[in-house]
């Protein structure tokens, strides 16, 4: 499964890991989508 995650910024600043939602699938995050 592939999995895009756009204004990621918004929702992890920096401070959680994204390795949960890692592990289901292919993962793009992108900071800022604008």
């Amino acid at each position: 499964m592939k999995i895009v995650v756009l204004d990621g910024y918004t929702l992890n600043p920096g401070d959680l890991s994204w390795s949960s939602l890692e592990a289901l699938g292919e993962t793009t995050i992108h900071e800022r989508s604008a």
